[in-house]
């Protein structure tokens, strides 16, 4: 991993953090951390060729004011003629596409109502960033904190923080190359 990535993680870990920080004090990160960040992750997807997926987050972004029953049936149309492009037509590998349906996920748990607005625009960003791999170690750190959120008879939790948990360690085993 280059100095500069190894840069790059540690200012979105101390990024992550504070967004954390913000969710456990206050249950509210501003939108313009969540926006600033989903743009960074939408140009970088761009830039790296997968800009499907990026076109894809925008789309959603659209949709988000349509009625359920409208919504999802829209956007998983959009995520087949994205994942069929995608492969088809830009040759772009599974792991790729996976982010794409990824993508769609995240969308749909904000959807349902699993997920608040700022943990879905940051789910999205880290995973248009980072990958797949980012959205499993945040759902699994999500799943530890659930469990110790039950222990202590905490109805509800700020999701951020997991997020940012499962994310810096995503980021750490990268860079020490153990995944």
């Amino acid at each position: 991993m280059t100095t500069t990535a190894i840069v790059s993680n540690v200012f979105m870990a101390i990024f992550l953090l504070g967004c954390a920080w913000l969710d456990v004090k206050t249950r509210k990160v501003p939108n313009i951390l969540t926006f600033m960040v989903l743009g960074y992750g939408l140009l970088a997807a761009s830039l790296r060729g997968n800009w499907p997926a990026a076109l894809l987050v925008v789309l959603f972004i659209l949709l988000s004011d349509l009625p359920k029953p409208i919504a999802s049936p829209v956007s998983l149309l959009a995520l087949g003629i994205a994942g069929v492009l995608s492969w088809r037509s830009l040759g772009l590998d599974m792991s790729e596409i996976l982010i794409q349906v990824m993508m769609f996920v995240i969308w749909q748990m904000w959807l349902q109502g699993l997920t608040g607005g700022a943990d879905a625009k940051l789910l999205l960003a880290l995973t248009l960033l980072y990958g797949s791999g980012v959205f499993l170690a945040a759902v699994l750190a999500g799943g530890v904190f659930g469990l110790v959120a039950l222990l202590l008879k905490k109805r509800t939790l700020p999701y951020v923080l997991p997020i940012a948990a499962g994310t810096i360690v995503f980021m750490a085993l990268k860079i020490t190359q153990l995944i």
